[in-house]
C-alpha cells in the first residue's frame, strides 16, 4: 500500500474482497464461499507480489480476533444438561482471546459413531476444557463446535479428587466413592453460584445508583446475618487466617536471632474482620458478642468425630487423614477456582470475596458429608430416646453404631464404610424439603423451592 492511498478500516466479518487467484487470504482473514473475509478490527494491507496479491489485516491495538468455520478453538464447558453443553472459547488456534465467546457443543456433533447412545453428562463436565472445531453458524452470536475428530475432545478434565480427599477428612472413607462425590461437586457449583448471584443483587443494591460488577466480602457475609452461629465461624477462619499472615510477615522482616521475646509476636492485635460493616448491619448487638460465649455444637461434634475415626489409625492412615483435613478450596488458587465455579465475565471478585466464597464452597461440603452421617445414623440405629432423632441436628456418637464398635477402642484397623450416593441423595432431599422443614434432623425451617435453601448460608 503506497502513502498515498487511503488507509481501508475493516471489523471482524467484514467481505473483503473475491477469493481468486489472484487475491489471496493472508493473515487476519480467511476464506469463505469465495470471498475473503477479516478476522480482526484494523487495517488493511495489500501485500503486492508479481501475479498475486495477499490480503492482510493488522489489529489496531490489541488483537481482536473471532472464530471462524474450521478453525481449531480451545473451550471451557460452562453448563451441560442431556441434549448440549455450553462453551466459553477462549483460545483460537494459539491466540488467546481478548474476551471469550458463547459456543454451543450438541449431542449429535460429540462424536462420528454411535450418535445415539452418547450421554452428554458422562462425556463433559463443567470446568472441563476442550479442543473443538468450529462449525458454520446456525445461530446469532453463537458458534456451534463439534469434536468429531481424534485430535478434538476433552483436553483437561475437571477431577473430583480433591472433594474426595475433603470428604475423608470430614469422616468419609479413605476411599469415598467417584460417584458420591460427584454429587457433591454438582451441589457445591449450583450453590455457589446461587450465592453470587444473591451476592450480586446486594452489590447492586449497596452501589444504588448504578449496578454494581464487583462483588466484596461483605456481599457475601450480608448473606449470613441471620445465622450467627455460621457467622462466627466464617469471622474466626478469617481472623486467624489474618493472624498467621502477621506473623508470618514479621518472621519474614526479622531474623529468628534478633527475636529475644515474644513481645512483638503477642503484639498482634486481635481485630474482628469487617467489624466496621458489622457494626453497621447489627442493630441487636449479638452478631458481635464474644465468639466464645456461643457454643458451636455442628464444630465440636465434627471434631468429636474426628477424634473417634482417628483412635485405630496407624502412622500411615494417619499422616493420609491429616494431609486430606488441609485440604481446601482455597488451595485451589485464585483464578483456578474462579474457573471451576465459572464465573460469569461480567462479575469481578475481591481478594476478600473469594477466600470467603472458598469457605463456603468447603462448608457445604463439610454439611452434606454431616447430613449423609445424619442419614446412616437413623440407618444405624442401636438405642436411645425415640426424641433423639427429632433433637439432635448432628450424629451421636454414642448412639452411631460404628463409633461404640469395640474395634475403635482396642487399636484394630476397621474400614469405614463410604458414604453412599443414596444416602447423600437422601440427605438433600430431606433438607430440602418444604415437608420435613419443621421437623426431623433437618429442622430447618423453609417453604422455598428445592436447591434454593442454600447449605451454608
Amino acid at each position: 500500500m503506497e502513502k498515498n492511498e487511503e488507509l481501508i478500516i475493516c471489523v471482524p466479518g467484514q467481505r473483503l474482497c473475491v477469493s481468486d487467484k489472484v487475491n489471496i487470504a493472508g493473515p487476519g482473514t480467511y476464506e469463505q464461499q469465495g470471498y475473503i473475509y477479516s478476522k480482526l478490527a484494523g487495517i488493511v494491507k495489500l501485500i503486492a507480489n508479481e501475479k498475486t496479491r495477499i490480503i492482510e489485516v493488522h489489529g489496531i491495538t490489541e488483537q481482536s480476533i473471532i472464530p471462524a468455520p474450521g478453525d481449531i478453538v480451545t473451550a471451557m464447558v460452562t453448563v451441560v444438561n442431556q441434549r448440549f453443553c455450553k462453551c466459553s472459547i477462549k483460545c483460537v488456534g494459539d491466540i488467546v482471546l481478548t474476551r471469550p465467546y458463547r459456543g454451543i457443543l450438541r449431542k449429535e456433533d460429540v462424536r462420528a459413531v454411535d450418535k445415539d447412545k452418547i450421554e452428554m453428562y458422562k462425556s463433559y463436565r463443567p470446568g472441563d476444557i476442550i479442543l473443538a472445531r468450529v462449525m458454520p453458524m446456525t445461530e446469532a452470536h453463537t458458534y456451534q463446535l463439534s469434536t468429531a475428530e481424534n485430535e478434538l475432545g476433552v483436553v483437561i478434565a475437571h477431577s473430583e479428587e480433591e472433594i474426595r480427599q475433603m470428604m475423608h477428612g470430614f469422616g468419609d472413607s479413605s476411599e469415598p466413592l467417584l460417584e458420591s462425590a460427584k454429587i457433591i461437586e454438582e451441589v457445591v457449583l449450583q450453590q455457589m453460584r446461587a450465592i453470587i448471584k444473591r451476592a450480586s443483587e446486594i452489590a447492586d443494591r449497596r452501589a444504588s445508583s448504578k449496578k454494581s460488577n464487583v462483588l466484596n466480602g461483605e456481599d457475601f457475609l450480608f448473606l449470613l446475618r441471620r445465622d450467627k452461629i455460621k457467622l462466627r465461624r466464617i469471622l474466626k477462619y478469617l481472623e486467624i487466617k489474618e493472624i498467621g499472615f502477621s506473623a508470618h510477615k514479621i518472621l519474614e522482616n526479622d531474623m529468628p536471632e534478633n527475636i529475644n521475646d515474644t513481645d512483638q509476636l503477642n503484639g498482634i492485635k486481635k481485630k474482628v474482620p469487617f467489624q466496621n460493616f458489622l457494626e453497621q448491619i447489627d442493630n441487636t448487638g449479638e452478631l458481635l458478642e464474644n465468639i466464645s460465649s456461643t457454643t458451636d455444637d455442628v464444630k465440636q461434634q465434627r471434631c468429636v468425630r474426628a477424634e473417634i475415626v482417628t483412635r485405630s489409625m496407624d502412622e500411615i492412615r494417619y499422616m493420609k487423614y491429616s494431609k486430606a483435613r488441609r485440604i481446601s478450596f482455597a488451595n485451589k488458587g485464585r483464578h483456578k477456582f474462579s474457573d471451576w465455579i465459572c464465573v460469569d465475565g461480567d462479575i469481578t471478585l475481591s481478594k476478600q470475596a473469594y477466600t470467603i466464597l472458598s469457605y463456603l464452597a468447603y462448608e457445604t461440603v463439610a454439611q452434606i458429608v454431616d447430613l449423609a452421617f445424619l442419614v446412616r445414623q437413623d440407618q444405624s440405629k442401636i438405642y436411645g430416646d425415640p426424641i433423639d432423632r427429632q433433637r439432635l441436628s448432628y450424629v451421636n456418637p454414642f448412639t452411631y453404631k460404628p463409633y461404640i464398635t469395640s474395634h475403635y477402642y482396642h487399636g484394630k484397623n476397621v474400614a469405614t464404610k463410604p458414604l453412599t450416593p443414596s444416602e447423600i441423595t437422601e440427605a438433600l432431599r430431606r433438607y430440602w424439603s418444604p415437608q420435613l422443614a419443621m421437623t426431623g434432623p433437618f429442622n430447618k425451617w423453609s417453604m422455598r423451592g428445592p436447591h434454593l435453601k442454600l447449605l451454608s448460608c
